[in-house]
């Protein structure tokens, strides 16, 4: 088990210091539709982060999450996974880059075209949380309008 933990680190340590792009298989469906569980992303380091864009980070000490940027303080980030029901906050440090490209049946569908597109996804998005989060019913924020619109948008 620690030799796992091992190789984990040691993975998430050589894609931080990476300064050229790469690919990474997703895993999971908190960013269902947009990104779907199997999809390979393409990952660049970014200096200028914006609301609405897709980064890869590192989570706990052994985790990877692929979250949409929600909010942007001074010491933070607030990332979302477009189906996910929590906000995670997210040190700068912990930031690996950003989604440049989705690769989905060996095309590549590049993200830095939908700059507004994915701003408005983020705002739903963060939306939903708040409903949720209000009605403490994660089933009827998902079924709102606000998570029909990202499905819709995210098309």
């Amino acid at each position: 088990m620690d030799r796992d933990i091992d190789i984990v680190n040691l993975m998430i340590h050589a894609y931080k210091k990476s300064t050229k792009p790469f690919k990474i298989k997703v895993s999971g469906n908190s960013m269902t539709p947009v990104i779907q569980d199997g999809e390979y992303i393409i990952v660049k380091k970014s200096d200028q982060l914006r609301v609405g864009d897709i980064i890869l980070f590192q989570y706990e000490a052994t985790k990877l999450l692929v979250h949409r940027i929600v909010k942007i303080r001074k010491t933070a980030i607030y990332t979302k996974g477009d189906y996910a029901v929590d906000i995670e906050i997210v040190d700068k440090d912990s930031i690996i880059g950003r989604v440049s490209d989705i690769v989905k049946n060996d095309c590549f569908y590049p993200l830095h075209k939908r700059g507004f597109h994915n701003h408005i996804i983020a705002i739903l998005s963060f939306l939903v949380f708040l409903k949720w989060k209000k009605k403490n019913n994660y089933e009827l924020a998902m079924s709102c309008f606000c998570a029909r619109m990202i499905q819709y948008i995210s098309k």
